[in-house]
């Protein structure tokens, strides 16, 4: 074999070797008009999955969805009423740490309306507190931003998120707008001075964290609140 040859060989090999090693493309799936999430898999029964797992269901379950459907319609009285009569008892579950309850209600009610933005808010805070899913969770937090019906905290809840995942530098104009959307949230003012304090801005950090001494009351806000005064040397704490 010539050294030629040889050479070809081995670029041959090497390149096929790479193309081996590359991740395949991620598989998208359409969950609403006009909306596409990467499909994941999740651990545990189906129903409690978010999106319901992805899983191409039988027809008897289709049928079994449109049952309840229909008998949600007449008990609520339209698509509407009996979504939010749903998401407002997923929000209930998340409140109680009960993630059982609350995967469930946001899946009972993506049947109803899939293209509002809740839907992907709720899941997208339990791919992250639940499943520890962060990048799912950005991607769900994406959309739901885009969707309509969204929520005055969603800011927050996502740049809760993004600092979490230790995306100060993005998670900071996420939570700048939080505290426009929702000025009374201490909680929101307490992560914009953790973020801001990590992105080397003490001043801006100790402001956002008087701020959120004022409006705060849980224990564990009051901490991160201390705690900020002290690491920006916050004037008169």
């Amino acid at each position: 074999m010539t050294p030629r040859i040889v050479a070809l060989t081995a670029f041959a090999i090497s390149v096929a070797t790479c193309l081996s090693l590359a991740p395949a493309t991620a598989e998208t799936v359409e969950v609403a008009p006009g909306v596409s999430v990467t499909k994941r898999s999740f651990e545990g029964p189906v129903g409690e999955a978010p999106l319901f797992g992805f899983v191409e269901k039988s027809p008897m379950l289709r049928q079994a969805d449109d049952i309840f459907v229909s008998i949600a319609i007449q008990v609520y009285g339209s698509r509407g009423k009996a979504f939010e009569a749903l998401v407002k008892r997923g929000w209930a579950g998340l409140d109680a740490d009960d993630f059982t309850e609350a995967k469930t209600r946001f899946n009972q009610a993506w049947l109803f309306l899939p293209e509002q933005s809740q839907i992907f808010h709720g899941f997208g805070i339990i791919a992250y507190t639940h499943f520890y899913d962060r990048v799912f969770a950005d991607e769900l937090f994406r959309i739901a931003l885009k969707q309509p019906g969204a929520l005055a905290n969603l800011n927050a809840d996502y740049g809760h998120m993004l600092l979490a995942a230790n995306r100060s530098s993005e998670a900071e104009p996420v939570l700048e707008q939080a505290i426009k959307d929702t000025p009374e949230a201490g909680d929101a003012w307490t992560d914009l001075g953790l973020a801001r304090l990590r992105n080397h801005n003490p001043a801006g950090a100790c402001l956002a964290a008087d701020q959120a001494d004022k409006l705060a009351h849980a224990v564990h806000a009051h901490t991160s609140i201390r705690w900020i005064w002290c690491e920006a040397k916050c004037s008169g704490h």
